[in-house]
């Protein structure tokens, strides 16, 4: 059996894979687990859904320090940083707003803040990436826009950051986690056969077999719990 081909990636400043290299979102410790009250059952931080999304794909950090300084316009961005990485004359740069205004969420600024990250990354042809922000990670200062990247197209793996801090000065260190890479197969973006329907009684008596389940203890988010819910799906599904 011939063995998969994995995901490259490769930096193209010298240095910048040893000291901030791409990490396995699964290494990072994100800000709601580092809440007081993460070891009650029910906290947000012990959600299967939220731990899976966390732990799913890689994280790209920041390169380096830089300073993104902004005037209260919406528009004009000035930056520092202690080097140009891979660049003659810098590696942040913005999609003014006739680009990008109409997809900025509320109280962001009207440009986005590109980041070259000197990342660039291949993959095995059935394989794209969804490129979204570090969710769940208590960063405020900004979110990294949303999308599709397919690396045979573009394998340049940029930050696109809507901007938060309307005004005044924003350090961000190097190492602070920017994007979140998760890898998807080429096929999932093709249409799907669906259908919209009314529950069956089957359907309903798997709605109360979970219920029962989620009931039957006093704490429904227990491995036990969580366990004969698996089994109920299974019986239902597979």
């Amino acid at each position: 059996m011939l063995r998969r081909k994995p995901i490259r990636f490769w930096s193209t400043h010298p240095g910048v894979k040893d000291c901030h290299p791409i990490y396995p979102a699964a290494n990072l410790k994100r800000e709601m687990s580092k809440c007081p009250f993460a070891s009650i059952q029910r906290h947000a931080a012990k959600c299967p859904a939220l731990k899976q999304y966390g732990a799913t794909g890689f994280i790209i950090p920041a390169p380096c320090d830089f300073i993104i300084e902004t005037n209260g316009d919406g528009k004009t961005v000035n930056w520092r940083a202690p080097t140009l990485l891979d660049t003659s004359d810098g590696f942040i740069s913005t999609h003014d707003e006739t680009q990008a205004k109409a997809s900025a969420p509320p109280h962001s600024m009207d440009v986005v803040i590109k980041i070259g990250t000197t990342w660039r990354s291949s993959t095995p042809h059935d394989l794209i990436f969804i490129q979204s922000p570090v969710l769940y990670n208590g960063e405020e200062r900004f979110t990294a826009a949303t999308g599709i990247l397919d690396p045979s197209k573009v394998p340049q793996l940029n930050a696109q950051l809507y901007w938060h801090v309307l005004e005044g000065e924003t350090l961000v260190k190097a190492g602070t986690p920017l994007v979140q890479l998760i890898p998807i197969l080429r096929k999932s973006l093709r249409k799907w056969d669906y259908v919209i329907d009314d529950a069956t009684p089957e359907d309903l008596k798997f709605e109360d077999a979970i219920n029962y389940s989620m009931n039957s203890q006093f704490e429904p988010s227990t491995p036990t719990v969580l366990n004969n819910n698996q089994k109920i799906i299974k019986n239902r599904y597979v």
